[in-house]
């Protein structure tokens, strides 16, 4: 019997997954209420590149500039997340998939707290 990459006709090719992470961003809570209250929103974000001060993020979901956020970042090589907060410098629409947005944001390591 013959192995699956025996009888493959073709080579497979190695996917660059980009790196993930989880945007936080503050936003009016939908409330029966009339007291209006705000809250923190999770979203999945893939991250295209990073730098020592900001990160260049694809979102399916748009954000104004200055809109403050906290991103957590896994890093795959050392199994870890890292945190960081700043803002939103920038949105535009991604010009090659629709429906998704580049953010740019500027940040800076989230502090450790001390327990």
């Amino acid at each position: 019997m013959t192995s699956p990459s025996e009888r493959r006709r073709s080579s497979r090719e190695d996917f660059s997954v980009p790196e993930i992470g989880v945007l936080y961003y503050l936003e009016k809570a939908p409330s029966s209420a009339s007291v209006s209250t705000h809250q923190w929103f999770p979203y999945f974000i893939d991250i295209l590149n990073k730098n020592q001060t900001g990160v260049l993020v694809c979102s399916g979901k748009p954000l104004e500039a200055r809109t403050t956020v906290y991103l957590e970042i896994y890093s795959r090589r050392d199994k870890s997340w890292s945190a960081y907060q700043g803002r939103v410098l920038w949105s535009e629409a991604d010009g090659k998939k629709t429906g998704y947005y580049r953010l740019g944001l500027d940040l800076q390591p989230r502090e450790q707290q001390s327990g």
